[in-house]
């Protein structure tokens, strides 16, 4: 163990105090400058002999206590600050068209997320294909960080969208990339306030998604599969580009840095 981590064990053990109370034992961390009005209010409850609290500490179980006891402690959220936490990550969207009526098979759609750990390594998505004006969704579990799972959440449903598309939509977006012209989007995403987006890395992902989308059409058939094999090229295709950014050169650190993350994370 490393000094400094034995230093930050020691100062966090130092930093908390054992109580006793109706036969229960209590550890509660303090800062420093609190510790000395905790002793003197203690010492005229708890028959410590003198010195004995300098010398009493524990590990750093900040704010757990064994006791079942409510007059004690009470930690216990609020039913309004429990509701606030579960749905923080709450997301309501009711599909329409231009003229304000529905225009899918899907009307509405809930959909929320709850962290179980911080910070959260797990992502979703949600999107309206502009193509075929099908919906797709997404979750995805992150493993080893969030890095793999938000990469997966901003590209998945684009590289299904366009195995999606005709030989002559391809081609459209295609002519309009070379001319340098505005590129009509593929999807239109339906996002939680709080989700985020790699937007230092989006110019490389468009441009592997355009690599994409030309070997499709090369292809010799139309390159319009069915739904089933629009996944599994999809999901093939963008696993082998996260392989393959990570080996090539990068513009700067900070792209190289998020491309081994997503690289060496995982997410199902």
């Amino acid at each position: 163990m490393s000094r400094t981590v034995s230093s930050w064990i020691l100062s966090s053990a130092r930093s908390s105090i054992i109580l006793q109370g109706k036969g229960r034992w209590y550890s509660i961390c303090m800062p420093n400058r609190n510790k000395i009005k905790w002793k003197l209010l203690f010492s005229k409850t708890c028959p410590y002999p003198a010195g004995s609290l300098d010398r009493t500490f524990s590990f750093p179980k900040a704010f757990r206590h064994t006791s079942t006891e409510e007059e004690h402690f009470s930690f216990q959220l609020s039913p309004a600050q429990i509701n606030d936490v579960l749905r923080a990550g709450e997301l309501s969207h009711r599909t329409l068209d231009l003229n304000g009526k529905s225009a899918n098979s899907v009307l509405r759609f809930e959909s929320n997320q709850l962290a179980s750990n911080s910070p959260m390594e797990d992502r979703r998505s949600a999107a309206t294909c502009l193509q075929t004006a099908g919906m797709m969704f997404g979750v995805f579990d992150g493993h080893a960080g969030a890095a793999c799972a938000q990469a997966v959440s901003e590209r998945l449903l684009h590289y299904i969208a366009v195995s999606l598309m005709p030989r002559q939509s391809l081609e459209e977006i295609e002519l309009a990339v070379e001319a340098m012209k505005p590129v009509q989007p593929i999807l239109q995403w339906h996002r939680h306030p709080s989700d985020v987006e790699y937007q230092e890395i989006s110019s490389q992902y468009f441009e592997n998604l355009r690599v994409y989308w030309q070997h499709l059409l090369d292809l010799d058939t139309e390159p319009g599969f069915s739904l089933e094999e629009a996944m599994i090229c999809a999901f093939k295709r963008l696993d082998s580009d996260i392989s393959l950014e990570v080996q090539a050169p990068q513009e700067n650190e900070l792209m190289r840095n998020i491309a081994l993350q997503v690289a060496f994370s995982g997410a199902t």
